[in-house]
């Protein structure tokens, strides 16, 4: 997974690299008051960066069996959440 520039379209830093499998889905969002990405893959996780620098905040959530094909960020209750969808007929 890599960032772009879309003002010059040069990629920015380095690409972000934790997934074990390729990455199915891409969100953006707002912890905390800073930029996050949130990506989802074949590999079952969902993972949550730093926009900033590229470093993974936390462990990735594993609930998911199948590869995460599908990611929504939003609130609930005031807190910032994240929805998976996966091959394994689930949304989490």
């Amino acid at each position: 997974m890599r960032v772009w520039d879309l003002a010059t379209r040069d990629p920015v830093d380095d690409p972000f690299t934790c997934h074990t499998g390729r990455v199915e889905a891409v969100a953006v969002a707002e912890l905390d008051g800073r930029p996050v990405v949130v990506s989802g893959g074949r590999d079952s996780t969902v993972r949550v960066w730093e926009l900033a620098t590229g470093d993974p905040l936390g462990d990735p959530f594993t609930c998911h069996t199948g590869g995460v094909e599908a990611l929504a960020v939003g609130e609930l209750g005031g807190r910032p959440v994240v929805v998976g969808g996966s091959w394994d007929s689930t949304v989490r």
